[in-house]
């Protein structure tokens, strides 16, 4: 049962969440429409892309280092959300964008004629969003929900970080579990929610309006509209240059923190590698059946990261010879529920009549698993590792307490470095795993032009 205090504190993090998950929609509605305003959006959404990945220590060092210049005294509560809305405002802006380009050309045309550019905005193309809009927010909230790093480095009591402490100073696993029910309960229902609705909001249909719901001559609510929109979009690279900024006032602490975290870079690449791969085959294993173990899938992603560290920590820890994969496994049951959920989109959006064809064409099974189905399989399995692979980058709360002694990731490394202040030293930890997650977004993002483009070519 919950005492008052954790009522408490399930109250306000619930609150904290979805205060920061609606801001995450303002700030994607807004991101979104510049976007669409713009003659090249394909630009501007490719820097949301690289944004996508970077970790929330990117952000908090950033709102820290602009607190300190500018003498700033912010509510610890504020800084949380709005950590929240700017880690997520990439995934809601490029959602969101997408969802205008669905919206039929023909239908803004028409509503102009009798409705003003702001009116056919909100009208027409918002409301048409609004299923996806919700979707969004729902899954935004239940991510912050679980997360605890965040408001720990803000000192804001949460019950995800509640659970943990509860173990550290415990170690009553039975009492941790129980006290974790009513979040993995909430978890769960959102995410089986959102995957029986995906499918109904999921394909997107370009229409070629591009904002051309807006007259040449823009009205000044749809300039302003526009403007704030644009500070949004430059947000995420606002953060970087924060990070940056100490290379050129403490050189010698930012290069030196550098060039002494190569062994926890090492690391991290290698767990985080074996991560994408386990948790990849792990995910297409999932998604047979037509998706029906999917949600058996979301349970784990529905789990409070600790009780998932937890739980290793008391199944297969004991058995010794599993300690040094430990914190691969514990990445693995953190992350392949979402690469299942890419693999599983990506199969219900093959076309039914190239699979026939190529049955019908292909002069033998390996002509037709060379030709086709390889092919059509490859885009995926690389989306789902990329994924589990820049995720498991950035984790904390599930591989913080199996992670073998005398070793350590870049992220906690980072996190340890951030209790401490906002110094050179910090800046320069969050730079490289900033420049990290950049070279690896850029890489997958190159071989899939590349696969792409060869495949005009054949």
């Amino acid at each position: 049962m919950l005492d008052e205090r954790r009522w408490e504190l399930l109250i306000r993090s619930l609150t904290l969440a979805s205060s920061g998950a609606v801001l995450a929609l303002v700030f994607g509605f807004l991101a979104a429409f510049f976007i669409w305003c713009r003659k090249r959006p394909v630009r501007f959404s490719a820097m949301l892309l690289f944004a996508l990945p970077l970790s929330p220590m990117m952000y908090i060092y950033a709102l820290e280092y602009l607190y300190w210049l500018f003498s700033l005294k912010v509510p610890s509560y504020f800084s949380v959300v709005l950590t929240y809305a700017l880690q997520l405002m990439p995934l809601n802006a490029l959602a969101i964008y997408n969802g205008f380009l669905a919206v039929s050309a023909s239908e803004i045309d028409a509503a102009r004629v009798l409705r003003s550019d702001i009116v056919c905005l909100f009208q027409i193309v918002l409301r048409r969003n609004l299923p996806l809009m919700l979707m969004l927010g729902l899954f935004s909230a239940v991510m912050n929900l679980l997360d605890y790093s965040i408001p720990s480095l803000f000192g804001v009591p949460v019950y995800s970080l509640d659970i943990f402490a509860t173990f550290s100073a415990t170690g009553n696993v039975l009492g941790v579990a129980v006290q974790s029910v009513p979040i993995f309960l909430f978890s769960l229902a959102i995410f089986i929610v959102l995957f029986m609705q995906l499918k109904s909001v999921w394909a997107v249909n370009p229409q070629g309006n591009r904002g051309r719901c807006l007259s040449e001559s823009k009205n000044t609510a749809t300039a302003v509209m526009e403007a704030v929109g644009g500070f949004v979009w430059l947000l995420p690279l606002i953060a970087v240059i924060s990070a940056v900024v100490p290379f050129f006032t403490s050189r010698h602490a930012f290069t030196t923190a550098i060039l002494t975290s190569f062994s926890e870079l090492q690391y991290s690449l290698l767990i985080c590698a074996a991560a994408a791969v386990f948790g990849t085959a792990m995910a297409a294993v999932f998604c047979v059946l037509k998706g029906a173990l999917i949600p058996f899938a979301l349970a784990f992603a529905a789990m409070p990261p600790a009780l998932i560290g937890i739980g290793l920590l008391y199944t297969i820890s004991p058995l010794r010879i599993f300690d040094g994969i430990l914190p691969v496994i514990a990445l693995v049951l953190r992350f392949f529920p979402f690469a299942a959920i890419i693999m599983y989109i990506s199969k219900r959006m093959e076309s039914k009549e190239e699979r026939w064809a190529a049955s019908l064409f292909s002069e033998s099974k390996t002509d037709w698993l060379l030709r086709y189905k390889i092919p059509v399989t490859l885009p995926p399995l690389l989306i789902s590792a990329t994924v589990i692979f820049v995720l498991s980058l950035g984790e904390l709360g599930a591989t913080l307490l199996v992670i073998p002694p005398g070793t350590t990731t870049l992220t906690i490394k980072l996190y340890n470095y951030l209790h401490y202040g906002s110094g050179a030293a910090v800046s320069g930890l969050t730079f490289m795993l900033g420049v990290l997650t950049a070279l690896i977004t850029a890489a997958a993002w190159g071989l899939r032009n590349l696969y792409f483009k060869r495949g005009k070519h054949d």
